[in-house]
């Protein structure tokens, strides 16, 4: 588990309780190591949008150490700001992105995968 400023937060509780859910349902590890990760992006952008902080939203994706799965970064970020609906949170987190693109964290690949994967979702949540 990577330690930041950002997971201090987190009760060991619930992370605890993901565990074993993820375990108990999902037993290839794999699958548990993407949960985390998701649940640490998302305390990563919650806390962002609190602090405003770039760089330390920065180093805590990197220690997270799955570049090939910041794509979901940039997914939970707009399911986020979608949520919020409130043009502060997107404005900071259109900034945060195109400070991830500019220091090359994010590539437009990664980008173009997130904006494909939100629109299918969105699309299939609303034909269902």
């Amino acid at each position: 588990m990577w330690m930041c400023r950002f997971s201090k937060d987190v009760d060991n509780f619930v992370m605890v309780e993901v565990l074993i859910y993820s375990l108990l349902f999902y037993p290839s590890l794999s699958v548990v190591i993407i949960h985390l990760s998701l649940m640490q992006m998302n305390l990563l952008l919650m806390e962002y949008l609190s602090s405003g902080d770039k760089q330390e939203a920065i180093r805590c994706l990197l220690e997270l150490e799955v570049p090939h799965f910041n794509h979901e970064l940039v997914y939970e970020a707009i399911i986020m700001v979608l949520e919020r609906a409130d043009s502060q949170s997107a404005d900071m987190m259109s900034a945060l992105l195109q400070h991830m693109a500019a220091v090359t964290v994010l590539t437009s690949d990664q980008l173009n995968k997130a904006s494909t994967h939100t629109l299918f979702r969105t699309l299939w949540y609303t034909c269902a």
